[in-house]
């Protein structure tokens, strides 16, 4: 199995030694990984220098910088259309979750399931730390309004270590135009209402980081508000419509979407 690893990040300047623990141990000497794909998205620090140092260390990585920050959602579709793996995996840039936790997910997988979600809040999560109360409660009010009017059986859509099936979620891409954080619903409506793929989700080691780079002002919570409505329509347009524009052909016929 070959499997791309991807990772958005924007001013992570601090935390780069987490990066580069993570790649030396985990990532180098595995032959599972075919690459890292890291985009900088517009980052204002020192991030841009010590990604490159990085890349010069480590020979699989393609680092991909772009000029302004454009959301975690376009960092992270944008390291999504580099990748050429079977799988591609996601991580959050804090690798809150250890990379080695990858193998529980690939084991999960197989052709009838587009995603499989490194959840942290499945039945045996052992949570070590809590996230500040503001987050929890925005992340609260989200999964409850999530779960109520997108995906009642899933309950950490917002986990940032998911296992994407390679083919599928490259050919959602250009259907897909969030750029915050509620990029991951996007491509859940596409791999759940017109692929008609499972997702499935497995518990995993998680640990929350400090200097986080997100923002929660009225700016950004007015973004989340106008996404969470903007996905909302796109749900039910997905479900009514009768026209299938993507041309993705599955290797088997009988998981074939009719």
């Amino acid at each position: 199995m070959t499997i791309s690893l991807v990772i958005s990040l924007y001013n992570e300047s601090r935390r780069l030694h987490l990066l580069h623990a993570c790649l030396l141990n985990d990532i180098t000497p595995n032959s599972d990984f075919l690459e890292v794909i890291l985009v900088n998205d517009g980052s204002t620090d020192g991030t841009s220098y010590g990604l490159r140092e990085l890349q010069s260390l480590h020979p699989k990585i393609k680092l991909i910088e772009t000029q302004r920050n454009r959301g975690k959602g376009a960092g992270i579709r944008t390291g999504i259309a580099a990748t050429t793996g079977a799988f591609v995996l996601t991580s959050d840039a804090d690798i809150a979750t250890p990379i080695s936790e990858y193998t529980k997910l690939l084991n999960a997988s197989n052709p009838n399931v587009g995603l499989v979600i490194g959840s942290r809040r499945h039945i045996g999560f052992d949570k070590r730390e809590s996230q500040p109360l503001l987050r929890r409660l925005i992340g609260t009010i989200l999964i409850r309004l999530t779960k109520s009017l997108f995906f009642a059986s899933i309950s950490d859509t917002q986990s940032g270590f998911k296992l994407y099936n390679g083919t599928v979620i490259r050919s959602i891409l250009g259907h897909c135009h969030i750029n915050g954080f509620l990029f991951d619903l996007e491509l859940l409506l596409y791999i759940i209402f017109y692929y008609r793929l499972h997702v499935r989700e497995i518990s995993v080691d998680w640990t929350h980081n400090d200097f986080s780079t997100v923002s929660l002002n009225f700016r950004a919570l007015s973004r989340l508000t106008i996404d969470f409505l903007r996905l909302l329509a796109r749900r039910f347009s997905l479900m009514h419509s009768t026209k299938r524009e993507l041309a993705y052909k599955h290797t088997n016929t009988s998981e074939a979407i009719t």
